[in-house]
């Protein structure tokens, strides 16, 4: 697991099965992440947010993110691109570093 958080900002879907109505109420999250929805490769995170709840579904916050292994720290870090949040078979939103 990665020693420092990763900080991005964390997009969470206006229509998606893995939000409740009345959003996330707690600080912190465990999320999947993928770099491509086709991707059979997902990684566990552990996000705290960092802004204020109820997190709602199409609001973004900023977060803090630990990564489960080093591979997909590196692979996170040096991405460019938007990542794919899920929780379990379920897209949930993107994430993308600050």
């Amino acid at each position: 697991m990665s020693k420092k958080p990763i900080t991005g900002e964390l997009t969470l879907f206006s229509k998606s099965k893995a939000i409740s109505d009345g959003g996330l109420n707690g600080k912190r999250h465990r999320f999947e992440f993928t770099l491509s929805p086709e991707s059979n490769e997902n990684w566990i995170v552990e996000t705290e947010v960092l802004g204020p709840l109820p997190w709602l579904k199409g609001e973004s916050r900023i977060v803090k993110v630990r990564v489960m292994t080093n591979e997909f720290e590196n692979a996170l870090i040096q991405t460019k691109k938007p990542v794919f949040v899920y929780v379990g078979a379920y897209p949930a939103g993107t994430f993308e570093l600050l």
